[in-house]
This record gives structure tokens, sequence and C-alpha cells, in this order.
């Protein structure tokens, strides 16, 4: 951490501004804000003024300039712009879709296309980049956690053993931001275990404890399953680079932990099971895709029509959807299903590259040295977090959702980085 401060305060106040305020605008956006708000409050209209700060206006200009070298990739300008300006023609004038339907679709675009606009910030500094926006998804992370337990209709006592929603049934417990925090609380805790740092490590174990009795309470099978897969393969990848000495460490740590959290759950033991009984019955009786291919189903039958599978019904057009029993809704639970019924088969195309382009990092992944294995672990910790998003839930229309694909896009930076530096070092110098 200091490393980090001493080396935001050696880069001009123009680069470091913008990291601080991502920051802040991540811990209002957790603890004060929601991930889809129904109407505009007073952190809603803050979180909007600090992100025209933090583009900047070069930062909104340069999308729209189709010159090599400013900003990002032309073919990602060209994407982008036909993201934007293609469904909305459709949807508002030739379909005549509700303005403030299409507002609910217009802004989480934005949201989603978030690294295009602040492409030449993360060029110029992605490890920097990349440190701030893991901090600023995980104060975000905490913050919708720390709302969840102040909810004043959540029973403390009957955490775990029933359902418990709370009055704010936006889901903030799946906001990409709340997932990333959740598994990076856990694959931490292995990380800096390994590292000997004990402290550190108990102190994200703690984090992940306290999530993880709001993801038992809210039945989220999701992020609990894909968080544990996190773990294990954050402790295969420490382990593997590890030294014999340090593995031999980890272990006894690892044993250590284990014991210690017996103890600690032992008395709680049944209201444990009772949370993974709820784990049971929410699969029995909403099977294990929970309706997600019925609802595939309905966006598919409405793209047999030539029409809509080209131009798909625009931003701010609804789908019957059979999740609500057949109501209006402006949304589906996975986002490729969602863009081919917004933008049609050519804007599935280009959100699909476009998602490609992001998530290009983790092809880096399986080359990654012990000495580099914190980027590694990141790209763990994202994984269930896009999946969630991406496949499972509405949350791909949030804030958060382009911080973390800007986080991956920096950890691809870092990496090209610190491969070019490698590469002009002389023979036994590496």
């Amino acid at each position: 951490m200091k490393e980090f401060v001493k080396a935001l305060r050696g880069i001009p106040m123009s680069d470091s501004a913008p990291m601080l305020i991502a920051l802040l605008i991540c811990t209002i956006y957790g603890f004060l804000s929601t991930s889809t708000p129904d109407k505009i409050g007073s952190a809603e209209v803050g979180i909007a003024g600090l992100l025209i700060l933090m583009i900047g206006v070069r930062g909104a200009v340069s999308p729209l300039i189709f010159m090599p070298g400013r900003g990002a990739p032309i073919l990602i300008k060209a994407m982008a712009i036909f993201l934007i300006v293609v469904p909305t023609i459709v949807g508002l004038i030739f379909l005549q879709n509700s303005l403030i339907d299409y507002i609910r679709d217009i802004v989480p675009l934005f949201y989603a296309l978030l690294p295009v606009f602040i492409y030449p910030r993360l060029k110029r500094n992605p490890d920097l980049w990349l440190h701030t926006l893991v901090a600023a998804l995980f104060v975000a992370g905490l913050g919708f956690t720390v709302q969840y337990y102040l909810d004043p209709s959540i029973d403390i006592d009957r955490l775990i053993v029933s359902q418990a929603y709370g009055e704010n049934r936006d889901n903030p417990w799946q906001d990409p931001a709340t997932v990333f925090a959740f598994t990076f609380s856990l694959c931490a805790a292995i990380y800096f275990m390994s590292k000997g740092a004990i402290v550190v490590s108990s102190a994200f174990l703690l984090a992940y404890s306290l999530m993880m009795v709001m993801y038992l309470s809210t039945v989220s099978r999701g992020p609990i399953g894909l968080s544990l897969l996190a773990g294990v393969a954050t402790a295969f990848l420490t382990f593997r680079a590890s030294t014999v000495l340090r593995r031999l460490v980890f272990v006894i740590m690892l044993c250590a932990f284990g014991v210690a959290a017996y103890m600690l759950l032992s008395s709680s033991a049944e209201r444990l099971l009772a949370g993974v009984q709820m784990l049971f019955e929410k699969t029995d009786r909403s099977g294990l895709l929970n309706a997600r291919d019925i609802e595939l189903g309905a966006v598919l039958e409405k793209a047999v029509d030539p029409v809509i599978l080209i131009a798909g019904q625009g931003w701010g057009g609804l789908i019957s959807n059979p999740i609500g029993g057949g109501a209006r809704w402006s949304f589906v639970h996975n986002s490729f299903a969602y863009f081919l019924f917004k933008t049609g088969i050519f804007g599935l195309f280009f959100y699909t590259a476009y998602m490609g382009w992001c998530l290009r990092g983790y092809r880096y992944f399986f080359r990654r040295s012990g000495d580099s294995a914190w980027i590694s672990v990141l790209l763990i910790v994202s994984a269930p977090a896009l999946i969630v998003t991406m496949l499972l839930e509405v949350s791909y229309k949030t804030l958060s959702f382009g911080f973390l694909l800007s986080l991956l896009l920096a950890a691809y930076f870092s990496v090209k980085n610190s491969q070019s530096k490698t590469s002009v070092l002389p023979r036994g110098k590496i």
C-alpha cells in the first residue's frame, strides 16, 4: 500500500486525480446508492458528476474521433458508436419506444463502454489503475454488504435459517462489485496466507464470512459456488508457485485456520446446515438454471422475425418475459440474449467482440510466473463476477460492470508492459 501511495504521488495530478475520483465514485455507489436506482437522488447526481470529471473532455470525445493513436482502436470505436446510435434510431424513431425505458437502457450501455472512454488513462498507468480499481470494487462490494445488514427489514436472528432479501429488491448482492468483493476476500486470504501475512489473511476471511452469511440468507447459489471454485484455483496457483518450505508453512496455516473455523462454527452448525438446505430446496424448486433457459427461448422465439433478428427492438424495447408471468420487461438475465433482443444479430456480434477485447488479458493467464501471480489471482477473482453478470443476472446494466471491465483491461496492459520490459533486458538479467 505504501508503494502504491508513493507511486501515485509520483505522477501528475491530471493522472492521479481520476484514480482517486474512481475510488470515491465506488464508495458513494456502494454505501449510498444501489445497482439500478428507481429514482435519481443526490448520490446518483454526485456519481454522474464525478464520472464526468473522471472521464474528462478528451475521454468523452475520443471515442467519436476516428484518428489512429487517439483513444481506443478504431474498430472498437466503430462498434461502440454502432451500439449507441443504431439501436437508438430503431427504438426511438422507428418503434417509438418509451423515453423512460430508453434511458434505462442507454445509460447502462455507457457504463459497459467505460473502458473505451478511459482507455488512454488505463494504457498510460495500467499498474496504478489496476490497484485503484481493485480497491474501488472491493469498497463498493463492502458498501452493499453494509447496506444489507443495516436494512431495517432484515431480522439478524433469522439470517441463514430463512430467506432474507430485505426492502431493497434491487439485488445489490448480485452486483458485480459485491460478487467481486466476495470472491476477492477468499482468494486474497489464501494468497496472503501463502505469503505468511496472517493478520491480513484473517481480515479478509472475516469479510468473506460476513458476505457468506448474506449470500446464504439470499440463497444465491451462483456466487457461493463460483467463489469456492475460485478459492480452490487460487490455492492451487499459490501452492504451485511457492517453494517447498513455503508450501509446508502454507499447509500448516491452512490446517490451523480450518481448526479455528471449526471451533467457531461448531455452535452454528445447525444454522449453517439450514442455509445449505435452502440452497438445495431452491434447486429443487427452480431448477439448476432458475428458468433462464425459458427466458432465452422467449428471446429466440422473437428473433424468428427477420426484422427483429437484424435490427432488434432498439433501446427501450420490451419483451413478454415468461419469468415474470408474461409481464413486459425491459431486460432478460443473460447479457447476450439481451443484446440480441435489443440490437439484433449485428449488435450481438459487436457486443461479443467488444467483450473479447476487454477480456483478452485472460489469454496470458497460464503464462504467468510465481513472481507475478497477483495478476493471475485477480483474473481468477474476476471470473465469478463476470459469469454471474454476463450470464445469470441483470447486473450487466450496472456501473460496476464498467469498472470491472476496466480492471481487466488494465490487467492486460500491465501484463503487456511487464513483458516488454522483460524482453529488452540482456541475457542473464531476467
